[in-house]
């Protein structure tokens, strides 16, 4: 059944328009960076590029797995076809494959059009990776980079896809508090640049004020912390101790998110299991 949903999922517009407008953005990044850096480029370097801080293809994310996906619950409840699915499946089997598949779906999306686009870049910039491409990196992540690119863009694919599943969840566990289809699909956008854009204008009073402890705790729910950990330094610390915490960053941000996820979807399901049951 999840297999059968997947595949019904992957054939539909929604997917592939998500799909090659991801690559899309991504491809847009990198053309991007040849401008910018017309001596020395590189395939690997220009997904560098693309991917620090705010840039089209990180923010593009949230907005096409939410479109691609979020909705789904909303779309079978409102439709009628949830009850059809609880009375054949039962409701917490329902509940375990609309999730696992919402994952799958924003996962797939993520790490295709990621390395779509990595070997375009290659093909088109070369797979020899320049030191001067290190200087948007730091420590831990520099050090990484250069011992084995191919094994940093694992690392990086893997955890930018699993976010893209998160987003997709959330985009799900917003259906609790919206009734509106529009806002459902646009939650995951929403969450991440509204809470970029307030965090970007907290962070630098809350160092003047109270120093860069407190305002270095808002990393732990930077949404661009989740995407592109290696954009992240923490203020008022060296760049190696910094980057070195970007993970332990990181790893509180993913407890914050997944925390919030699981209300989200905890909610519903009781709320379901009072009507449904």
């Amino acid at each position: 059944m999840l297999v059968k949903n997947l595949i019904m999922q992957m054939k539909g517009i929604k997917f592939w328009v998500g799909f090659v407008l991801l690559t899309l953005a991504n491809l847009i990044g990198i053309f991007l960076y040849g401008l910018d850096s017309p001596i020395e480029v590189s395939g690997f370097n220009a997904m560098i590029y693309n991917l620090m801080l705010i840039t089209i293809y990180t923010t593009a994310i949230p907005l096409i797995v939410g479109m691609a996906y979020s909705s789904s619950y909303f779309d079978k409840k409102t439709s009628g076809y949830l009850y059809y699915l609880v009375s054949r499946a039962g409701l917490l089997r329902y509940y375990m494959l609309e999730l696992v598949s919402g994952f799958a779906i924003g996962f797939i999306l993520v790490f295709g059009s990621f390395w779509i686009s990595l070997l375009a870049a290659i093909g088109w910039y070369g797979s020899t990776p320049f030191d001067g491409g290190n200087a948007l990196l730091s420590g831990y992540w520099a050090e990484l980079f250069r011992r084995n690119p191919w094994m940093f863009m694992v690392w990086i694919s893997a955890n930018m896809s699993i976010a893209g599943g998160a987003f997709t969840l959330l985009g799900i566990g917003f259906s609790h508090l919206f009734k509106k289809r529009y806002f459902i699909s646009m939650g995951p956008f929403l969450y991440y640049i509204g809470l970029t854009v307030i965090l970007s204008i907290l962070q630098k009073p809350l160092y003047t004020l109270f120093g860069p402890y407190v305002s270095n705790a808002l990393l732990y729910i930077y949404p661009i912390t989740f995407l592109a950990p290696f954009t992240i330094a923490r203020a008022g610390m060296p760049v190696t101790q910094s980057s070195h915490l970007a993970i332990l960053d990181m790893l509180i941000g993913w407890g914050i998110v997944i925390g919030v996820i699981c209300f989200l979807i905890l909610s519903m399901y009781y709320k379901d299991k009072r009507e449904l049951i």
